[in-house]
């Protein structure tokens, strides 16, 4: 009953006890997950990569109950940051990027977040969205932080695009699960810096070399 994506096929998409539907989410989490793994994970680096795999596994988890419920739960962010760690610190550490990072990403999102609180009045952004941002930010640094937030706030425009015509929301305000946004424009983010993306599309070398330039310059500081 409890085997990742094969349970659900066995039991026909039906709990075991009851003609209960379950829901698609489960296997599709499941998948991801693996996905996940497949796509980062290296034999030659295990503990680095094993920290960011299952960080990036409990972010998925992050995502989805953010995208489900509007909540960014404490603990998890907390164990991502403990997982980010290895694969900060084990690879080419310099403090001062990562710090700038940690104060940027969340700082930025904050003065946004003000920024359209005095235009609609209303509290636009959650608490745990900047301790997200702060989590983000330790990991990605300022430069790709930026980058990430970029990807972020596409995919809100978009959701708010499509989440606007519905008839839900018309009746309150419509809520925006940026958390969801910023763990997908991480991932995306992620993916188009691995070794074979950048050899693949030469222009995302520029990326790196920047990423690179910026961390040299605060390590001067």
């Amino acid at each position: 009953m409890n085997i990742p994506v094969l349970s659900f096929i066995i039991l026909k998409g039906k709990c075991s006890c009851c003609p209960e539907r379950i829901s698609i989410q489960y296997p599709l989490v499941e998948l991801s997950c693996a996905l996940l793994f497949l796509l980062f994970f290296d034999a030659s680096h295990p503990f680095t990569t094993a920290g960011l795999c299952v960080a990036l596994c409990l972010l998925l988890a992050v995502a989805v109950i953010d995208f489900r419920h509007f909540i960014i739960h404490h603990a998890l962010l907390t164990a991502v940051f403990l997982c980010f760690l290895p694969a900060v610190i084990l690879q080419n550490f310099v403090w001062q990027y990562h710090l700038a990072g940690m104060l940027f990403c969340p700082g930025f999102i904050w003065l946004v977040s003000r920024s359209v609180k005095l235009v609609n009045k209303r509290d636009n952004l959650g608490g745990g969205d900047i301790l997200l941002g702060f989590v983000l930010g330790f990991y990605l640094g300022p430069y790709f932080s930026m980058i990430m937030y970029s990807i972020a706030s596409m995919l809100g425009i978009l959701y708010w695009l499509i989440a606007s015509k519905s008839n839900r929301a018309e009746k309150e305000p419509l809520q925006i699960p940026f958390g969801t946004g910023m763990v997908a424009g991480m991932i995306v983010l992620e993916v188009l810096l691995l070794p074979k993306f950048i050899s693949s599309f030469k222009f995302l070398k520029i990326m790196v070399i920047t990423d690179g330039f910026v961390a040299e310059m605060l390590s001067l500081i």
